[in-house]
């Protein structure tokens, strides 16, 4: 069972993406900063995708917040529109892509189900 935000639960997620397709044309960037010292991202393009340790050079957009709210949106027990618009979740980029990406968010969503399923908080 990996540990969140562990290298080992980074490369579940990446594998959990094996099997998810994307529509042609998206190119879609999703940066993590846990804490200002944890980061990961999904980057999205040529209908693959892949989760990486790290910051990305170019995301599409950023989501900043502390360890305990990260862990809660992972979990489910908060939206992250319910940690925004409470001050603890912050979001920066283009919000316009985010915001037309909502097929993509839900088979990102799906392919990591297995995965938070299988995470020790």
């Amino acid at each position: 069972m990996p540990r969140y935000l562990s290298p080992d639960w980074i490369e579940a997620l990446d594998a959990s993406l094996a099997s998810s397709g994307f529509a042609p044309g998206v190119r879609l960037v999703i940066q993590h900063v846990v804490d200002d010292d944890t980061a990961y991202y999904v980057a999205i393009e040529d209908e693959r995708a892949s989760v990486r340790a790290g910051r990305a050079e170019e995301p599409t957009v950023t989501f900043t917040q502390d360890r305990a709210t990260a862990a809660e949106i992972a979990q489910g027990r908060v939206s992250a529109q319910q940690a925004f618009m409470s001050g603890r979740l912050g979001v920066r980029g283009d919000l316009a892509t985010l915001a037309g990406s909502q097929e993509v968010m839900d088979e990102l969503d799906r392919a990591f189900r297995s995965v938070r399923e299988h995470t020790e908080f």
